[in-house]
C-alpha cells in the first residue's frame, strides 16, 4: 500500500512540474489560446502591444485589472449644446461630434464607451428633433461588450427637465464566457435639477467564465441631465460592480 501511495504522489508532482496551473484574475483559468483571444480583442479596441503584454502578465499573476475594479467608474460625458433655428422658431439639442471615448489605466486595461445617435426615420439623416433623441449606449472591455437603445428627451429650456422615454433592444457579447440574468430598465425616469438627480437607465447582467465557477456582474448605464458643470449631456458608464454615480 505504501508503494502505491508513493507512486501516486510522484505522479501528481510530475504533472504539476510539467503542467503548471495557469493563474488568472479572480480564479479564472485561462489557456494560451484564451490569452490570444484577449490579445486580438484588445488590438481591435486600439490597445498597444505594450498594454496587451501588461494585461496578460497581470492576468497570469492572478491580479484584478484596474478596469474591473468596482471602485473605478468607467464613465464618459457626451455634452450637448443648443442651437436656435429661426425658420422653425425652435431650439435643437446637438450632440458632440466625439461620440466614443476610451478610459485607459496604467496596467493596460481599458473600457470603451460610446453613444450612437440613431438616424431619423423621416429623412435618413441624424435626428435633429428638439426634444427627442434615439440613441444606442455601448460599453466594451476585454471580456466583451453590451449595448441597448433608449429614447432620450432633452429639454433645453431654462428650468426644463430631461427624461428617458423607453429602453429596449439590448445586445450582449461575451468573450471567454457566457451571460445570464439580463435586466434592462429605467431606474429614474426624469431628472430633478433642483436635487442634482439625473434621469437614469441601466442594463445589468452576469458574465460567467466558461473555464471556472467565477462570474462578474456588469452594469451598462445611461443617464441624462445638466448636473455636471451645468451642461446638458448624456453619460454612459460600463462598470464591473455596483458603482453609483457621483
Amino acid at each position: 500500500m505504501k508503494k502505491v501511495v508513493t507512486v501516486l504522489v510522484a505522479l501528481v508532482l510530475t504533472v504539476l512540474v510539467f503542467n503548471p496551473p495557469v493563474s488568472a484574475e479572480e480564479g479564472i483559468n485561462l489557456s494560451e489560446k484564451d490569452y490570444n483571444k484577449i490579445s486580438q480583442k484588445m488590438k481591435e479596441d486600439g490597445s498597444s502591444q505594450e498594454d496587451i503584454d501588461k494585461v496578460i502578465a497581470k492576468l497570469k499573476n492572478g491580479d484584478t485589472l484596474d478596469a474591473d475594479k468596482p471602485s473605478n467608474q468607467n464613465k464618459a460625458h457626451f455634452s450637448l449644446s443648443s442651437t436656435f433655428d429661426e425658420e422653425k422658431d425652435s431650439t435643437t439639442a446637438v450632440t458632440d461630434k466625439e461620440q466614443e471615448k476610451t478610459i485607459r489605466y496604467d496596467d493596460g486595461s481599458y473600457v470603451k464607451v460610446e453613444i450612437i445617435e440613431e438616424p431619423s426615420l423621416s429623412d435618413g439623416q441624424f435626428s435633429t428633433m428638439a426634444t427627442k433623441k434615439t440613441v444606442t449606449a455601448k460599453g466594451s472591455s476585454i471580456w466583451g461588450s453590451a449595448s441597448y437603445k433608449a429614447d432620450v428627451y432633452i429639454d433645453t429650456r431654462s428650468g426644463g427637465t430631461n427624461y428617458i422615454g423607453k429602453v429596449w433592444g439590448y445586445d450582449i457579447n461575451t468573450l471567454l464566457g457566457t451571460y445570464s440574468d439580463p435586466n434592462l430598465k429605467i431606474t429614474t425616469k426624469s431628472e430633478q435639477r433642483s436635487k442634482g438627480i439625473t434621469a437614469k437607465s441601466r442594463l445589468r447582467y452576469t458574465w460567467n467564465s466558461s473555464t471556472s465557477l467565477s462570474s462578474k456582474t456588469y452594469y451598462l448605464k445611461l443617464h441624462t441631465g445638466d448636473k455636471i458643470n451645468d451642461r446638458y449631456g448624456i453619460w454612459v458608464d460600463f462598470t464591473n460592480g455596483t458603482a453609483s454615480y457621483k
